[in-house]
């Protein structure tokens, strides 16, 4: 048990990266997306970012701007399926 405890709480930085996606990262340029980001300062700030704009009290005040633009790609949908690309903003 205590090698178990050593692995992962004192050596999980070892476990804890991610493989490096040639296509997405290099060919596509997505190599400072969070999802994409290799275990390390960055990331951990990233996460912290993200911590603090998601957390539950501030979702709450993201409701209104969400529901005016759920409402919008709704709309859009219903005058015209096919431009569901453009509407998302993919």
């Amino acid at each position: 048990m205590e090698t178990i405890l050593d692995l992962l709480a004192h050596r999980g930085a070892i476990y804890s990266d991610r493989p490096f996606f040639v296509v997405a990262c290099e060919l596509m340029g997505m190599i400072r997306s969070t999802a994409l980001l290799p275990f390390g300062p960055r990331w951990k700030f990233h996460r912290k970012l993200f911590r603090m704009a998601l957390s539950p009290e501030k979702i709450k005040r993201y409701e209104g701007s969400l529901s005016h633009i759920t409402n919008l790609l709704a709309d859009g949908l219903r005058q015209d399926p096919s431009a569901f690309v453009d509407l998302a903003r993919l």
